[in-house]
């Protein structure tokens, strides 16, 4: 897309899922600092240093991870195993392996990006609170507030896996925000491809989703679409050139065809608020920006390869 975000305090600084039918998005910030984003990546993106990372074909970025697991009943103190399913799946939608990229339709195929990064999983912690479930202030991300400190967020992709308030999936921090809080938080019903993961949720792609997030991504449709809206804007823009524009955001799994701005959505992508089973790719551009966000605001992690 190319055309400038223009949505006051429409960019989220935190994304938001709901478990039912209908995902949410929530937080705010204002549009100067979404354009000190945006102006940043623009700039990275013309870097001749990153030109040359993304054409060697050698260049893989590797992100440690630790995931830390805050449980108040004890079906909340989720498996190892379902915390590797998650890295699993990570490796798999983040690469463009997983089992179902096959699906994307012809249209979109050559846009299809493996993001050459691979997630290492450093260490998993286990914290038992009092606090029966967290909203989205960031409890979690707090000792003192009944969750767990983060490790080193300029050196770990901090992860929170427990239980949010009503049926929320997950959210994440975009860059360039307090350093204390940076990482992703996830339900525990939503993380990973089995144990406590619950359909439609169940591939571990909320996390895809909320990373893509950490990562600089925008939502596919520019975040133009209110709550109560009936007609189809197409003035939003996620700030990548070869995602299409979309009016609102997807939901379950959309008819093939379907198109809200003159050309086929993209509603397979991780970044639009389909079901997992119908989420399959990422796009070049995306990965572009992605990998700008990494030099700029996430050197510590860029440099590791």
């Amino acid at each position: 897309m190319k055309n400038l975000f223009i949505g006051l305090l429409l960019l989220i600084s935190t994304s938001l899922f709901a478990q039912d039918s209908t995902r949410v998005c929530g937080t705010s910030i204002t549009k100067e600092n979404a354009k000190m984003l945006n102006s940043v990546v623009e700039e990275k993106i013309l870097d001749p240093q990153l030109t040359d990372d993304l054409t060697n074909a050698l260049r893989t970025i590797k992100i440690p991870v630790v995931v830390h697991i805050v449980w108040n009943d004890s079906v909340q103190n989720i498996s190892d195993e379902q915390i590797n399913s998650q890295m699993i799946a990570l490796n798999e939608d983040f690469r463009a392996r997983n089992k179902d990229i096959d699906n994307v339709p012809i249209k979109y195929k050559n846009l299809v990006a493996d993001f050459k990064i691979k997630f290492v999983l450093k260490g998993v912690t286990r914290t038992h609170t009092d606090r029966r479930e967290f909203a989205h202030q960031d409890g979690v991300k707090s000792t003192l507030e009944g969750g767990i400190d983060p490790w080193n967020t300029k050196k770990y992709l901090n992860i929170w896996v427990c239980d949010l308030y009503e049926g929320l999936l997950g959210y994440a921090q975009f860059p360039g925000e307090d350093s204390i809080t940076d990482g992703v938080v996830m339900d525990y019903e939503a993380f990973g491809t089995g144990g406590t993961a619950q359909e439609p949720y169940h591939m571990g792609r909320v996390c895809s989703h909320e990373i893509g997030h950490w990562l600089g991504l925008y939502h596919i449709w520019g975040d133009d679409c209110g709550w109560f809206d009936t007609d189809q804007k197409c003035d939003g823009d996620d700030m990548v050139k070869d995602t299409p524009l979309q009016s609102c955001p997807s939901r379950g799994c959309p008819s093939a065809n379907i198109g809200t701005c003159g050309s086929q959505d993209m509603w397979m992508n991780f970044m639009d608020y389909t079901s997992d089973e119908c989420t399959w790719m990422f796009t070049k551009g995306q990965r572009k920006r992605a990998w700008a966000v990494l030099m700029h605001y996430r050197w510590d992690i860029y440099k590791l390869f």
